[in-house]
């Protein structure tokens, strides 16, 4: 029986600040880090944080977030590996 290399190994890790305490019309802030870390590219990491105000709804559990968000490092487009990005935006997201 030949030998199967392995899988190449990827660490994945993250912290989130998010109350879910309903907070009427003032909202609340949030705020989110993850990083990602690739065997295939010497372990170099890929960060991304997102920040800022979301309004939960004790009733029904969705919540409605408006903020920016960061990435940087390797592409997210997995065929475009070699390609190092840094991105920057602002959204809505509404979570059900």
């Amino acid at each position: 029986m030949g030998s199967r290399e392995g899988e190449p190994l990827e660490f994945q890790f993250g912290a989130e600040y998010a109350p879910s305490s309903a907070s009427g019309c003032r909202g609340t802030p949030f705020a989110a880090v993850n990083g990602h870390l690739r065997e295939e590219f010497d372990f170099g990491e890929n960060i991304k944080s997102l920040t800022g105000w979301q309004w939960p709804s004790s009733e029904s559990g969705r919540v409605i977030r408006t903020g920016s968000q960061y990435f940087n490092g390797k592409a997210l487009q997995y065929e475009f590996f070699d390609k190092h990005e840094e991105l920057f935006g602002i959204g809505v997201w509404f979570d059900f």
